[in-house]
């Protein structure tokens, strides 16, 4: 899961100053405007075959392979764009925001402030500033920041949004509240309505004006809903019903040995969203022998390599994949991820690679698996409560109602797979990590067979060194705290409707009826 990506639209101008070349750049960028990507970047490279370092080219090129959600890919082409033209404030603008999406904040800040030196009056090239600034927890500049960018444009919602989050984390909820609210009192465009809506229920929430919360939460989701429309299917719900049906057949029990896998093994860190991912991902990004994803789409990408026909047949057709075959994929995992020194252990962590763990299996033979949890409610209240970019899995948390029936899903999938699965599988609880650090970090390390380092106690510093992609960017910077165990509790009028779906994970998971832990509930 990613942090929404809350930079204004981007900012292509065109030089066009090659007659021969602008028919095709104008073509191309009329389709990139109109979502037809894959002709736009035929058209693009077609440019650059015939001059390598035509600047618009470049810069366009760039911004469509980064918007298409691969930052790190399109920072050769801005990075060149800005080299051919280094007068251009929106080439330095856009290498910023592809920076900043791909983690490299200090140098999104430092192209941030080149393009403010060609243009100081670029209210998007401030707002940029401010978010990478904010995102480094450097809140006074974040400040100063953003404040440039509403004194040159006032009306700039997302640049408001942030000035709130801003007072939030200053902890002045009151500043942060009359914001939000007066945004929310505006005609807004509908992304933008959601995610100040949304922004709103967090505020509301640290005021513990509970039923105002949840009512904002509901009309920011709402409106993500009215944007996406009518449900043209639910390609995770059938993938996961699909999945189940096959563990449950001889043939997941009975499947034959993979192959070895040659090299290096990675540590598979899975879970539902928001179980605590990122704060255990710290814990052990913590330790010097080890290396964390930070959420890349490792095993995604394997799985899209197969062919077309296989994918139809996925995750049954894992049986009758070839040991080449299988040394294939995981080479294109591999080119996915930003693994490292051989030396170190890598940590794919990413939650809903837990749908995905016999295709893990398959690829890794023998790897183990760290499995979080975390009560039930909590979760699914902390999903619900989330601004997410919008994606297939995502979009089942904008109603409390949906996210519940995803998290059956999900967890009874790994449920029917947990005790047929042929790799180590270690469950770590939040509750438990929050109750007694120590204990909690001692128990992974030695799962993974670890040296104890102290380091890991202090988590919370060695992330503010570190860049952190999804939600809990916040609160990783904190030592554990426990204000948000039992939270579901102040919004318990709404679970009412839901206890009796999620009672049978709290049983399977050990969490008693009054939603604490059960003394059982953190074996292995």
């Amino acid at each position: 899961m990613i942090i929404p990506d809350h930079s204004p639209p981007r900012i292509p101008v065109p030089l066009f100053t090659m007659s021969q070349l602008a028919t095709q750049l104008q073509q191309a960028l009329q389709l990139q405007r109109q979502g037809r990507l894959a002709d736009a970047e035929r058209l693009y490279r077609q440019v650059l075959k015939q001059k390598p370092d035509h600047p618009d080219a470049l810069h366009l090129l760039g911004v469509l392979i980064a918007d298409a959600g691969h930052p790190d890919k399109a920072l050769p082409l801005l990075k060149r764009a800005t080299e051919v033209s280094p007068r251009q404030s929106a080439f330095f603008y856009n290498y910023a925001n592809a920076l900043r999406r791909s983690g490299a904040l200090t140098e999104a800040v430092a192209a941030y402030e080149k393009a403010i030196a060609i243009q100081e009056k670029s209210a998007p090239a401030w707002y940029g500033l401010a978010h990478a600034r904010e995102q480094m927890h450097e809140l006074d500049a974040a400040r100063a920041a953003v404040e440039k960018a509403l004194a040159i444009k006032p009306d700039m919602v997302l640049a408001e949004i942030l000035a709130a989050r801003i007072d939030l984390r200053d902890g002045d909820a009151e500043s942060a509240r009359s914001r939000l609210e007066a945004l929310c009192a505006r005609d807004l465009p509908v992304d933008l309505r959601c995610q100040a809506s949304v922004e709103l229920g967090r505020v509301l929430d640290r005021l513990q004006r509970y039923d105002e919360a949840y009512a904002a939460f509901d009309q920011g989701q709402r409106a993500q809903m009215e944007q996406l429309g009518r449900n043209q299917g639910d390609p995770y719900s059938q993938l996961i019903q699909k999945t189940v049906e096959w563990v449950r057949t001889p043939a997941f029990a009975q499947r034959s040995e993979a192959s070895a896998a040659s090299g290096r093994s990675p540590i598979f860190f899975v879970g539902f969203p928001r179980s605590g991912t990122t704060m255990t991902e710290q814990i052990l990004a913590a330790h010097p022998q080890v290396r964390t994803s930070d959420e890349q789409p490792g095993i995604h990408r394997a799985i899209m390599a197969l062919p077309p026909a296989a994918r139809q047949q996925y995750p049954a057709v894992l049986n009758a994949l070839t040991p080449p075959q299988l040394e294939g994929l995981r080479q294109v995992y591999w080119r996915t991820m930003d693994a490292g020194p051989n030396d170190t252990l890598y940590v794919d962590k990413l939650p809903l690679n837990l749908i995905h763990l016999p295709m893990i299996q398959c690829l890794f033979p023998g790897t183990k698996v760290i499995v979080a949890l975390r009560d039930p409610r909590d979760v699914c209240l902390s999903c619900f409560m989330q601004s997410f970019g919008i994606n297939q899995a995502m979009a089942h948390f904008l109603q409390l109602e949906s996210t519940v029936t995803f998290y059956q899903q999900v967890m009874s999938l790994f449920l029917e797979m947990e005790d047929r699965l042929q790799v180590p599988v270690l469950r770590v609880r939040y509750e438990d990590t929050v109750d007694d650090l120590e204990s909690s970090a001692r128990r992974l390390l030695e799962f993974l067979d670890l040296p104890w380092d102290d380091q890991v106690l202090q988590f919370h510093e060695v992330a503010k060194t570190r860049y952190v992609s999804t939600p809990s960017y916040e609160g990783v910077i904190q030592p554990v705290y426990r204000t948000s165990i039992g939270r579901w509790r102040n919004y318990a009028d709404q679970f009412a409707a839901h206890q009796a779906r999620l009672a049978p994970y709290l049983a399977a998971f050990g969490y008693g009826a009054d939603g604490g832990p059960t003394p059982d509930g953190a074996a292995v």
